[in-house]
């Protein structure tokens, strides 16, 4: 008898030898049937591994497809019980597993499958996932599809079930509830997709005492056009608006090198931060600008722009240097929400009154010797466009110096406030009141110790009036540098035979006249 042919029972005795029958015929004419699964999970930190602290993603979409014909899906279901899905009673053969693109639109808005990153010209790639026919649990088996069918979707590579009762992965146990569907080596439960996010941001405010850092008395300013580029600052990314206080952020970001630049607009007439300045920190050390490393300097709410470009409100603007986001690596992640956040780039400026101080230093020559009287001359410059009334003047003294005294030049006007200082002080500091355009100049006496070493450099720095800000601030910065030249003394050279046997006749000689002459 074959097992097709169709065989009707006559009586009940005879169904129940049909029923015998059926139960004696060889496993081989019963196929079996397999199952596919299993997560979908929020990949934290971007390994393409399920950690003990990521967690899984509920009402995902997942499709299955016959490998050779992606158009049409043969089964969909949704992620539950913390990211899991499963596929049931399968027929051996060869399937693709698919995260619809539906859900980037949905649920996994703003994710980035495991292996994704962006360059530092702005491109995006992604490392191929392993295969998913590879057996291995807990690992991302998914990649983005950019072109042709299931464009937009994530998709597994081709997963073989069958042929057997035996030829499925065993042992897996990340398992929803312990359901596999099928007996364990009829079931590939290794089929998972992990996805990750991460935003950037966070603050623009007025540094009102410019000193880069932001204190409670200080507010933050909305308004503002915040633009995201690359990390080669060639492509720009995106852009958005300060609000609630002068806060920003661009979110759905996949790991890589990102500039943030708050553009020129901002400064030109009729916009918001209009005769605004990047902070620069107190003088001399000008600590904010240019700005420090986001990479390397993790202090929040201090200011992480520079000014670029030329000058702002004529096609400046102001930029930080480019950070390198990585995913759990940067201010803090949650597993939860496989999401990584870094809200510690942020932007000081103000619109104090502004100047431009600059000073000079020289005594005309580029050497020093142990002991010499060195004359230099200082010039301090306000270019305006205000007074800077109130102004200082500061230089500490060389160690090379043992002494120095301080003349304002002739004719200088009494209300600059120049003051002379013969006491010898080891800062020298005066306070000007100096009208824009104007100038002053010291004559400084110097004198070098008898016993020196290195190189002797003067440093004079102008500080502007408190509640002012200087428009170019390294020149505000003089230095004057001279070399160290020791004199030695001339040797006596060394005379061989003859020369002393010269010297001694001409003793000789000079005993005998000396002998003669009673001298």
């Amino acid at each position: 008898m074959k097992a097709s042919q169709i065989l009707i029972p006559r009586s009940f005795a005879h169904l129940v030898f049909l029923f015998a029958l059926a139960c004696a015929l060889p496993a081989a004419a019963q196929a079996p049937v397999y199952a596919i699964g299993n997560r979908v999970w929020f990949d934290t930190d971007n390994s393409g591994t399920i950690n003990g602290a990521e967690t899984g993603i509920n009402g995902v979409t997942v499709n299955l497809y016959a490998a050779g014909d992606l158009s049409t899906a043969l089964a969909t279901a949704t992620t539950t019980n913390s990211g899991y899905y499963l596929f049931n009673n399968l027929d051996a053969g060869d399937y693709v597993v698919a995260i619809a693109a539906s859900n980037f639109s949905g649920v996994l808005q703003d994710y980035w499958s495991s292996g994704t990153s962006r360059a530092n010209d702005g491109s995006l790639g992604e490392t191929t996932a392993p295969a998913a026919n590879g057996d291995i649990d807990s690992d991302d088996n998914g990649t983005l599809r950019t072109s042709g069918l299931l464009t937009g979707a994530v998709v597994s590579s081709v997963i073989t079930l069958g042929p057997g009762a035996t030829s499925e992965p065993t042992g897996e146990t990340d398992l929803d509830g312990g359901d596999q569907g099928q007996p364990d080596g009829q079931a590939n439960m290794t089929v998972d997709f992990g996805f990750y996010t991460v935003s950037l941001g966070d603050l623009v405010w007025n540094d009102q005492d410019n000193d880069g850092l932001f204190n409670g008395a200080e507010a933050g300013i909305d308004g503002v056009t915040v633009e995201l580029r690359s990390g080669d600052g060639a492509i720009s990314l995106d852009t958005t608006t300060t609000s609630g206080g002068g806060l920003y952020t661009f979110s759905g970001l996949p790991a890589g090198n990102y500039i943030v630049r708050l553009p020129a607009v901002n400064f030109n007439p009729g916009g918001v931060l209009r005769d605004y300045r990047s902070s620069t920190g107190p003088l001399p050390a000008l600590a904010y600008e240019p700005a420090p490393d986001p990479n390397t300097n993790r202090t929040d709410s201090d200011d992480n722009g520079s000014e670029a470009n030329g000058l702002l409100g004529l096609g400046g603007y102001i930029q930080s240097l480019a950070i390198t986001l990585t995913a759990a690596g940067q201010q803090s992640a949650d597993d939860t929400q496989g999401a990584t956040v870094e809200n510690r780039l942020d932007f000081g400026v103000n619109n104090l009154p502004q100047l431009d101080l600059t000073a000079s230093v020289t005594n005309g020559q580029s050497s020093y010797t142990p002991g010499a009287t060195l004359n230099y001359v200082v010039v301090i410059t306000n270019n305006g466009p205000v007074d800077a009334t109130g102004m200082s003047v500061t230089a500490t003294r060389p160690a090379q110096i043992v002494s120095w005294t301080w003349t304002c030049a002739g004719g200088t006007p009494a209300g600059y406030n120049c003051t002379d200082n013969a006491g010898n002080p080891a800062t020298f500091t005066d306070s000007l009141d100096l009208p824009q355009l104007a100038s002053v100049t010291y004559h400084v006496t110097a004198q070098v110790a008898a016993s020196v070493s290195g190189d002797l450099t003067t440093t004079v720095v102008a500080i502007p009036p408190i509640g002012m800000t200087d428009l170019t601030p390294p020149d505000n910065i003089a230095t004057d540098t001279d070399t160290l030249v020791v004199i030695m003394p001339a040797a006596i050279p060394a005379l061989n035979v003859w020369g002393l046997s010269i010297l001694g006749m001409l003793l000789a000689v000079t005993a005998l006249r000396s002998r003669r002459w009673g001298v």
